[in-house]
């Protein structure tokens, strides 16, 4: 990592991939988790040989888990959020979550879906999320029981929470 960092200079770096601990300080920003899926998680076996499978449930896990990391260690990538409904099995509820959780804990907010082809309500939930990333504060995490993640935006107290059942 030491050496990817003086080949690239000043140049940012985002890290996939690499292991988390060795890429503290040398790269801007690092995924910390695995790959979000199409649809909520893997089929049950992956379950078995995989750990970082690709799966949208893990992936919010891993973000809501490691958001200690932004900021400190490097700006936190956890993989893109969807807005779009052709090809993509995630429920309005799920992309919602995905989208929510990526805009507070995030350094890096991202999308694979073609904005230019966002209907009006897309694209003023686009705006509500970069809006969501930019200024939410007091952001607070419980996960004794189910996630509740607390926090502020414009004043307003807003709250989330994730079932651990479903996570």
């Amino acid at each position: 990592m030491a050496l990817l960092r003086t080949w690239c200079g000043d140049k940012l770096i985002l890290g996939c991939g690499v292991p988390v601990m060795p890429a503290f300080g040398v790269v801007d920003y690092c995924r910390i988790g695995c790959d979000v899926s199409l649809d909520w998680d893997d089929v049950w076996y992956m379950r078995l040989f995989h750990r970082e499978r690709v799966s949208t449930k893990q992936s919010i896990g891993n973000t809501v888990f490691r958001r200690q990391l932004n900021g400190r260690a490097y700006g936190s990538d956890p993989d893109v959020f969807f807005l779009r409904e052709e090809n993509c099995k995630l429920t309005p509820q799920q992309k919602d979550q995905l989208a929510t959780v990526n805009a507070l804990f995030s350094g890096i907010l991202l999308t694979s879906d073609m904005p230019s082809r966002y209907t009006l309500e897309m694209r003023e939930q686009y705006a509500a999320l970069r809006d969501l990333s930019a200024y939410a504060e007091n952001i607070c995490v419980d996960a004794d029981h189910d996630i509740c993640i607390r926090y502020t935006l414009h004043g307003q107290e807003k709250t989330l929470v994730l079932e651990k059942k479903k996570l």
